[in-house]
């Protein structure tokens, strides 16, 4: 199956909660949805997820959750971004999942927090993505109109306005064409987590916080704002934050290198390598930047050969399709993964010089010829209960 994707439902003490795996890494991964989950949960769709986030299902097991199934009846009082973090605890323990890399964005920025604080046992890092510490004024004024255009059933407006300040590209935009067709599966369900934000306060406990914490933001934030992640990183000790100056809330779909940036500081690739002007640019994990020639590139192959971490070449020039090219060592031999749209092709290179070859024709816009590599094939994802 495509990278042993599967569905799952995790019984818990009063409720259930749906949830997909998939990858062939050993170490997990838990990735923590926003508001989105209020409009769909995450139910059935573990192949289409392990397409989506491949990069990542090459290096981990990912574990992605939805809430609890019957939220909607519970007591309103009691759906809180922490209780949320409880059932989450709970979900990993039934899954065995003794420690994880912790990914939360947005509202489950919110939730990841919480995990830290009362399960600190279950996170070996956290990157908190596009969230904030506690609900400030725009998202105040953001989520609350959301929740009035819920509750009027006004569903077009909601997924227009979300997607207008969500994204910085054509995305803000395609909502209007097919909006008027979007349903919420259950509003009220939207509606009890969207007002679980509102009431999200840790800024008080952040400090029994003691992983590393990546904090990232996006300059553009409509929803949360930069200032949000900025205060997340000045209360946060042992931290790092990253902006995306040309991004908004929607950097974790809109930034070429976002997951590659969160794998760096997992320790799942020792940097990142792109494309900028024509040169190759080195970003390590501790966020130095250094531009380098192309017989640096090949020195980096060789310390690959010789059993260095991955390094990523991550990059896209508008000449071709391609999303990233991953370079690491198995077998004696420079295993290269050529990621496009919706293929991904993988070929062993011989030696230094073939792989050298390649990634120069990358750099200047060639793209490789994929009909010498080998396409990765799909199976049917499974649906299991826990």
């Amino acid at each position: 199956m495509m990278y042993n994707a599967k569905n799952l439902t995790i019984c818990l003490h009063d409720d259930s909660m749906e949830c997909v795996s998939f990858g062939t890494g050993e170490k997990p991964l838990v990735l923590i949805p926003g508001l989105s989950d209020g409009m769909s949960t995450v139910k059935g769709m573990a192949k289409p997820f392990a397409l989506l986030y491949r990069y990542l299902a090459k290096r981990y097991k990912v574990y992605m959750f939805s809430r609890r199934n019957h939220l909607s009846s519970m007591n309103p009082e009691n759906v809180t971004t922490r209780n949320m973090a409880s059932d989450l605890a709970e979900a990993l323990d039934k899954l065995m999942v003794e420690h994880a890399y912790v990914v939360g964005i947005s509202m489950g920025g919110m939730i990841a927090q919480w995990l830290a604080i009362d399960h600190p046992e279950k996170v070996e890092r956290l990157a908190i993505v596009v969230s904030a510490a506690k609900s400030n004024i725009s998202i105040q004024e953001v989520v609350s109109n959301w929740i009035d255009l819920a509750e009027s059933n006004r569903i077009k407006e909601l997924m227009i306005d979300t997607a207008e300040r969500t994204y910085t590209g054509i995305n803000r935009v395609l909502p209007n064409m097919y909006a008027g067709y979007l349903k919420l599966s259950d509003k009220k369900r939207f509606i009890l987590q969207a007002k679980a934000c509102l009431m999200h306060d840790a800024w008080d406990d952040l400090e029994r916080i003691q992983k590393p914490v990546l904090v990232i933001g996006g300059r553009k934030d409509m929803i949360i704002g930069a200032e949000a992640s900025e205060a997340l990183h000045q209360k946060l000790k042992d931290s790092e934050l990253y902006i995306y100056d040309q991004y908004g809330h929607g950097l974790y779909e809109e930034a070429n290198d976002f997951w590659q940036r969160i794998a760096a500081f997992s320790g799942g690739d020792m940097g990142l390598i792109r494309i900028d002007q024509k040169a190759w640019i080195l970003e390590t994990d501790l966020g130095i930047q250094k531009q380098f020639d192309d017989r640096d590139v090949r020195n980096i192959l060789e310390a690959v050969l010789n059993g260095t971490r991955d390094f990523l070449i991550a990059g896209r020039r508008e000449s071709i399709d391609t999303e990233f090219i991953q370079v690491s060592m198995e077998q004696d031999c420079l295993n290269m993964i050529m990621g496009s749209a919706m293929e991904i092709y993988t070929h062993s290179c011989a030696d230094v010089e073939e792989a050298h070859e390649i990634m120069k024709d990358y750099l200047n816009g060639i793209q490789p010829d994929l009909t010498q590599w080998n396409m990765e094939k799909d199976e049917e994802d499974e649906d299991e209960n826990v």
